[in-house]
C-alpha cells in the first residue's frame, strides 16, 4: 500500500507542529515540572522573575544549580540575589549533560538533596538532561519508584532528546548505571 506524498507530507508538518508547540511550550513555563509535590521540582534556568514567581507559588527552600557555581555570569549572580532575598539555600554543583555521571557522584547529590530544606528546585540550563539524571534518581532512591518508571523523568516530554547526534545519551546511561550500582551494592 502507498502512501500518497501529500498525505506524507501533512504527517511530517503535524509532527514539527508538535515539536515546535511542544519546545514554546517548555520556553514560556521554563520547563517547570513537579518531581514530587511538595518536596521536589525541576526546571530550566529560570529568569530572575521566573524564579521568584516559582520560590512564592511552590514555596521552594533551597535550589539545586546542576551547573555549578559560575562567577562571572549575570545569572548566577542573580540567582544568588533572588535565593537570599527570599531566604532559600543555593547548592551549586556542576554536572556535564553530555558525560556520563559517576554513581558516587550521584550519591553525592542525593545526600545534599536529602539534606537540604525542603521543597527544592532542581534546575541546569533547560532542565531537560541533568535535572532529568536526578529527577529520575530522586524518583529511584527515595521514592522508591521501579526504574523503568524513575527513567521517565528523561523524556521527550520533558525536553530529553537523546537521539541521532546528541550527546545527552550519557544522562540515560548514566541512569542505567546507577540501577546497575545500586544492585551491585545490595550484593555485598
Amino acid at each position: 500500500m502507498k502512501i500518497s506524498k501529500k498525505i506524507l507530507i501533512v504527517f511530517i508538518f503535524l509532527l514539527v507542529a508538535i515539536f515546535i508547540s511542544r519546545y514554546i511550550y517548555l520556553e514560556e513555563n521554563g520547563n517547570f515540572h513537579t518531581v514530587t509535590k511538595g518536596i521536589v521540582y525541576r526546571s530550566a534556568q529560570l529568569d530572575t522573575d521566573e524564579l521568584g514567581k516559582y520560590i512564592v507559588k511552590y514555596k521552594i527552600r533551597s535550589i539545586l544549580n546542576l551547573r555549578g557555581k559560575q562567577e562571572d555570569n549575570s545569572w548566577y549572580r542573580e540567582e544568588q540575589k533572588i535565593a537570599k532575598q527570599e531566604g532559600v539555600v543555593l547548592i551549586s554543583y556542576s554536572i556535564s549533560s553530555v558525560h556520563l555521571i559517576p554513581p558516587k557522584t550521584i550519591d553525592e547529590i542525593i545526600e545534599l538533596m536529602k539534606k537540604a530544606p525542603k521543597p527544592i528546585l532542581i534546575h541546569c540550563k533547560a532542565g531537560a538532561d541533568r535535572s532529568g539524571l536526578i529527577a529520575a534518581i530522586w524518583k529511584l532512591v527515595v521514592e522508591k519508584d521501579p526504574p523503568e518508571k524513575a527513567d521517565e523523568q528523561l523524556s521527550l516530554f520533558c525536553g530529553h532528546v537523546p537521539y541521532l547526534w546528541s550527546k545527552t545519551k550519557d544522562m540515560d546511561e548514566s541512569f542505567w548505571n546507577y540501577v546497575k550500582y545500586l544492585r551491585s551494592q545490595k550484593h555485598k
